[in-house]
């Protein structure tokens, strides 16, 4: 349990870091005086913002393939049809079914793509400008699928909140 949480964690704060940095490697911040906020100085220094955008890609890789790797050591499959209790009690599990396996889909493309956009900053690696562009387009897109396929997720939490059976040892009567 305790490992779970904390894997949970580090996909969580290193999705947020590349949010915040991938956003900061265009010059948004500076154009819209984030900059100018005590304390944020720092994020209109391009190298700075691509380190930490790095070393939050390497800590997403390494928690989501342990994460996977852990799920697939025990014996549970990254998407089952039933998690948790019966998909009967819940009207909204096929939506959360379907936005977990977005959520997967949209990370794994994230991975790739940022991948390829890493080969293509190594000195002496020239890729088409087609592949950059398409690639680019694919990263961007991804990362906008990502937060729509949170946002479902967590939409489909709540309703099933809101709307799950109270039962004899519950708060909710």
């Amino acid at each position: 349990m305790r490992g779970t949480l904390l894997m949970r964690a580090g996909m969580a704060v290193s999705l947020v870091a590349l949010f915040f940095s991938g956003l900061g490697q265009m010059p948004i911040y500076q154009r819209y005086y984030l900059t100018e906020i005590p304390g944020l100085g720092w994020t209109s220094q391009y190298y700075l913002t691509l380190q930490i955008h790095y070393f939050s890609a390497v800590l997403l890789i390494f928690v989501y393939a342990f994460q996977l790797f852990s799920r697939w050591r025990r014996g549970k499959p990254v998407f089952s049809e039933q998690t948790g209790r019966a998909a009967g009690e819940y009207p909204y599990f096929k939506l959360l079914q379907l936005s977990r396996i977005f959520i997967h889909l949209n990370i794994l493309l994230l991975i790739g793509s940022g991948m390829i956009k890493v080969i293509k900053n190594l000195p002496n690696v020239n890729l088409a400008y087609p592949l950059l562009v398409t690639v680019t387009s694919l990263h961007n897109l991804a990362t906008v699928l990502l937060l729509v396929s949170f946002a479902t997720y967590f939409f489909a939490r709540l309703l099933q909140y809101r709307k799950a059976p109270a039962t004899a040892g519950s708060w909710r009567k």
